[in-house]
Order: structure tokens, then C-alpha cells, then sequence
């Protein structure tokens, strides 16, 4: 079966203990086989904030 899943990206590098805004990630479809382990599918909730750097571009 082939599926897309909207996953979140890093605009740019995102340093551990940022709080994320609209301006940090934007949203992007990929091949469910394609999906990352750590990557986050689902809304984002108010004050999410980063625990590890996130380089950009990487989910």
C-alpha cells in the first residue's frame, strides 16, 4: 500500500529549549516508509518546545 503522512520540518536550526512557532516548521507529506522514527505527526501543542537541536530541514 502506498501512504503520505503530514510531518512537521525545521525551517532552520532549532536549538534545544526553544519554544516552537509557526516561523520554525512547516508541514510537508511523506511516504509513510519514508517517515522518520522521531518524527511528529500530529498538532503541534501550544508551547512546544524543543529537547534536542533540530537541524534544518530534518523532522
Amino acid at each position: 500500500m502506498e501512504a503520505k503522512v503530514l510531518v512537521f520540518k525545521a525551517k532552520h536550526n532549532l536549538h534545544n529549549g526553544k519554544i516552537l512557532t509557526s516561523e520554525d516548521y512547516e508541514s510537508v507529506w511523506l511516504n509513510l516508509d519514508d517517515i522518520p522514527i522521531r518524527a511528529l505527526t500530529q498538532d503541534l501543542p501550544y508551547n512546544s518546545m524543543v529537547k534536542v537541536v533540530l537541524k534544518q530541514g530534518k523532522f
